[in-house]
């Protein structure tokens, strides 16, 4: 059994463990000086890769999504970002930007100076710890994920879905009623899956009660079973069809 790759950020597939995302009063205490807004529209690069990495982006409000180049040209998506997430973290070692973000709608970012935080979270032991775990999350994920194409195309979808709905939840929205900012596309390119194979499961996930999806409002009618998808424990057969 080949355990969600995103299971180490979703309470929902693994209860008990918990997110960290920074509040707006660590925003607030963090921007004293060292910070300051920018807009980015839908559509906008907020940095591209080769580019220098020298300061990280808090989004304030907003939806981003992150993808890497290979040699042969191809891009491919490596994540979605939502309010209170870091953009940049793995860039810090190298001072060189190594992925694309891009916003999916409107948005707003708190660009911060890296040699300034650095100075300032010195003097702030509580914020520095959130930002170390926010610094492990991000590691872990991205070594999590290399373990995706050992996954069932089910598996990975459910523990896509799972992950939305812990980040919802985590900032306060609802974890069931979801607005998808991202395309079919992306998700495809996300979970290494063709935009068939999406609209497949789509339809398999609907007909078997999980979901119900209109545009991109979804609702998720089972949790359980999702989690249960995610996790490898239950059948892809079971899941009836209508």
């Amino acid at each position: 059994m080949t355990q969600s790759p995103f299971s180490h950020r979703i309470s929902a597939c693994s209860p008990g463990e918990s997110d960290v995302t920074l509040s707006h009063r660590d925003l607030r205490l963090l921007m004293n000086g060292i910070a300051f807004r920018k807009k980015v529209y839908r559509g906008q690069v907020l940095y591209s890769t080769g580019g220098i990495g020298r300061n990280l982006f808090v989004i304030h409000a907003g939806y981003f999504k992150t993808t890497l180049v290979n040699l042969g040209g191809d891009e491919r998506v490596v994540g979605f970002h939502m309010t209170g997430d870091i953009l940049g973290l793995e860039d810090i070692a190298r001072n060189v930007r190594s992925t694309i973000a891009v916003a999916l709608e409107d948005s707003e970012i708190i660009e911060i100076q890296l040699s300034r935080l650095i100075r300032s979270l010195a003097a702030r032991p509580d914020l520095l710890q959130d930002f170390l775990d926010l610094m492990s999350n991000s590691i872990a994920f991205g070594q999590s994920m290399m373990l995706i194409s050992q996954m069932r195309a089910e598996q990975r979808f459910a523990s896509f879905l799972c992950n939305v709905s812990h980040e919802h939840a985590i900032r306060g929205y609802s974890s069931s009623a979801l607005q998808l900012r991202m395309s079919r596309d992306d998700i495809g390119s996300l979970l290494g899956l063709t935009n068939s194979s999406i609209s497949r499961l789509i339809a398999k996930f609907r007909s078997g009660g999980l979901i119900e999806i209109h545009h991109r409002n979804l609702r998720l009618l089972n949790m359980i079973g999702l989690r249960h998808l995610a996790n490898g424990t239950l059948p892809w057969d079971s899941l009836s069809t209508k």
